[in-house]
C-alpha cells in the first residue's frame, strides 16, 4: 500500500482542481479515507494486471514466431499443413 502523501498526490493528479478539497476531507473523514484508499487499490490492480496482460502477449507473440520458424524446418522434410493452423 501506499504512503499517504502518494496516495493524495495520485489522487490529486486525477482530481486537480479539487485537490485541496481532498486533502481537507482525507484528512477528516474517514469515509474518505476508504475510498481513496480503495480508488488507489484498485488502480494498483489494474496496473498490475496491464502488465500482465502485456507479458503474455508478448509470450504469445513469441511463441507464433517460433512456430513459424518451426513450420518452415518442416519444409525441410517436405511436410506441410494441409490446411491453415488454428489459434494463429
Amino acid at each position: 500500500m501506499k504512503a499517504l502523501h502518494q496516495i493524495l498526490s495520485e489522487i490529486g493528479d486525477r482530481f486537480p482542481q479539487q485537490r485541496e478539497q481532498i486533502e481537507k476531507l482525507y484528512a477528516v473523514d474517514e469515509g474518505f479515507q476508504h475510498l481513496c484508499i480503495d480508488y488507489i487499490t484498485c488502480l494498483e490492480a489494474l496496473r498490475a494486471t496491464q502488465e500482465i496482460s502485456q507479458e503474455q502477449h508478448r509470450t504469445m507473440e513469441e511463441y507464433r514466431e517460433l512456430i513459424r520458424e518451426l513450420e518452415k524446418e518442416f519444409k525441410r522434410f517436405n511436410i506441410g499443413p494441409s490446411r491453415p493452423a488454428q489459434n494463429r
